[in-house]
């Protein structure tokens, strides 16, 4: 499926920006927990830093395909 190499190169740096930011609260407040507030909070700062095009790009790099229709259409749908 063509949104199949979005989906590895983009959620796999959302997953891991997210996780590292929650392990930094957390390490930072030892007493406290995520709630859902500052998830929604760090959720959104790590989106905008993983939705780029290069990470498009390089999601499709790892996949070892590019073909030219499939890269305008990310660039229709990214910007």
């Amino acid at each position: 499926h063509m949104l199949q190499r979005l989906d590895v190169g983009f959620m796999a740096p959302l997953n891991k920006f997210y996780s590292q930011e929650v392990k930094t609260c957390l390490r930072n407040n030892p007493e406290r927990v995520v709630r859902q507030y500052q998830i929604a909070a760090i959720f959104g700062l790590e989106y905008n830093k993983s939705a780029t095009i290069q990470t498009a790009v390089s999601g499709y790099k790892k996949q070892k395909s590019i073909h030219m229709k499939e890269m305008l259409l990310i660039r229709l749908i990214l910007l």
